[in-house]
């Protein structure tokens, strides 16, 4: 990360919380960004197209790849490692020579791969559709706690309001406030009764803000509800439109 990107986000306050240097936009390559109001970022590398308002993340060996978007008020623990590479198992062989990856300075390879040139483009085409960048972006939705050292699979959906224990490894979605843990992780509890998850998921006061929450018990969820329900409906509140800027791969940053 520069400087003129730090201070260009510090105008909406998304704060980096770490030396420049320990901070990339990316991995291999540039990636753009987008910062909504409070983001906040610790060392890691980011290949994430969203961070929500006042979510934060990174911090020691932080590595979220392919992330798509990190919803708002999540609190992101240490250590995170979010889509990592993956190899097809159905194939001949699970190696990456056989998608033309990392050849070009093997020359019995590329013969090789020039001599099939049919069986090459079929075998990256399948590898694209299948474990590409694009077709398995994470999503990451709001209100979400992931605890140190998970690792997320590619492709994932973590729903609102779920809690991922420290260590765990997560290779399929997450429901809405449910709490998981272990290898592979599996459900351990809802956060809360059923009937109030329902009026959370309903409700969806990440929309409108802290405003929302005005005026509510904090440590009492069933009533919190309530008073969410009026704050939203009695006074009218509107969808909130923080401040938000991208950081672009060129570089620089544009209001967004």
């Amino acid at each position: 990360m520069l400087m003129h990107q730090k201070k260009a986000l510090e105008e909406i306050g998304a704060t980096m919380k770490s030396p420049n240097a320990e901070i990339h936009f990316g991995i291999g390559k540039m990636s753009e960004i987008r910062f909504e109001y409070g983001a906040s970022l610790s060392a890691g590398r980011f290949d994430v197209q969203e961070i929500g308002a006042y979510s934060y993340a990174g911090g020691g060996t932080t590595i979220m790849r392919n992330v798509g978007r990190i919803g708002r008020f999540c609190s992101i623990a240490p250590n995170l490692t979010t889509g990592v590479e993956e190899r097809p198992t159905d194939f001949i062989s699970s190696h990456r020579v056989l998608q033309g990856l990392a050849v070009n300075h093997l020359d019995e390879a590329k013969d090789f791969l020039e001599r099939n040139a049919a069986a090459l483009e079929k075998c990256q085409t399948l590898y694209k559709e299948r474990l590409g960048d694009d077709a398995n972006k994470i999503t990451i939705g709001n209100d979400v706690w992931i605890g140190e050292g998970a690792f997320i699979r590619r492709g994932v959906t973590i729903g609102d309001g779920a809690i991922i224990a420290g260590r765990s490894v997560v290779v399929g979605d997450v429901a809405p406030y449910q709490i998981v843990g272990g290898v592979a992780a599996k459900p351990i509890r809802t956060r809360f009764a059923p009937a109030i998850v329902s009026k959370l998921i309903e409700l969806k006061w990440w929309l409108y803000g802290l405003p929302a929450l005005e005026g509510t018990d904090f440590t009492d969820v069933e009533t919190a509800c309530d008073q969410i329900a009026h704050n939203i409906t009695s006074n009218n509140l509107p969808l909130w439109r923080p401040a938000a800027k991208t950081v672009l791969t060129d570089g620089t940053v544009v209001d967004s």
